[in-house]
């Protein structure tokens, strides 16, 4: 199965080959910013990414299907933003203005930085990945300076199920590929993997059998996927696929549809 699923990702790689024909583009953002008298809202719908700066020139880009709220100017001692879904910053480090992402269940502060902070509506936790510099990662709902943990580079962090900070190491390279233009799955179960993809192509994903679900995926993705792509992917899962307008269901290889 191993085998068969490494060939997907490469075969993968080369029929999606070319433009992106709409799906996960990156824009600069503009058009979906929304003035309130509080707050700045960037929204990117599915299959679509957004670059843009704040105010105190902080680099975002947005992921697909996500939401980041910001102040319309970052003049106080402190630099916090909301995210809903995943972004990756590069942050202005300043000492004296600390930068925070509050996001789910955790507040990732910058100590001088680049990382990338994921809290879709079905993650259990949110993650924060760090690639350069360090961040401090604490409980949203904590005292200032109360059980934080510095994440270093190469370092995944989130809350156990206590509430309480920890890390691990993590591949950066997977993490951070969607901001190449790349959704990498490295043996995640099925039902884990459909949401990122029906956000990453603004189509519907189902499985015909809940224990589908089960069945580990390992593949890259570019681009918009072909019939005959995902004919294969679903070959290699030792199921079939039927696709009907933007919804693409998947079977068992026999019975069924």
């Amino acid at each position: 199965m191993r085998s068969a699923l490494a060939r997907v990702s490469a075969l993968l790689l080369v029929l999606g080959g070319g433009a992106l024909a709409g799906r996960a583009v990156l824009s600069s953002g503009r058009e979906a910013v929304r003035t309130a008298p509080a707050t700045r809202v960037v929204t990117t719908p599915p299959g679509q990414r957004a670059s843009f700066r704040l105010p105190d020139g902080t680099s975002v880009m947005l992921g697909v299907a996500s939401t980041l709220r910001y102040p319309p100017s970052i003049s106080t001692r402190s630099r916090e933003v909301q995210l809903e879904g995943e972004a990756y910053f590069e942050v202005a480090h300043d000492n004296t203005r600390v930068f925070a992402v509050r996001a789910g269940d955790v507040l990732a502060e910058d100590l001088g930085t680049t990382f990338i902070v994921r809290a879709y509506p079905e993650d259990h936790r949110a993650r924060v990945v760090v690639r350069s510099g360090k961040v401090a990662l604490r409980a949203a709902r904590a005292p200032n300076q109360t059980q934080r943990q510095v994440l270093l580079p190469g370092q995944l962090g989130r809350l156990d199920t206590k509430g309480i900070p920890v890390a691990e190491r993590a591949d950066t390279s997977a993490y951070f590929a969607w901001t190449e233009g790349r959704l990498v799955f490295d043996d995640v179960a099925l039902r884990d993997a459909l949401p990122q993809l029906s956000r990453w192509y603004d189509l519907e994903f189902r499985l015909a059998d809940s224990s589908l679900g089960r069945v580990p995926l390992t593949a890259t993705f570019r681009n918009q996927p072909t019939e005959d792509v995902l004919d294969l992917l679903a070959a290699s899962l030792g199921m079939r696929q039927v696709r009907n307008g933007r919804t693409v269901t998947f079977y068992p290889a026999t019975g069924g549809r």
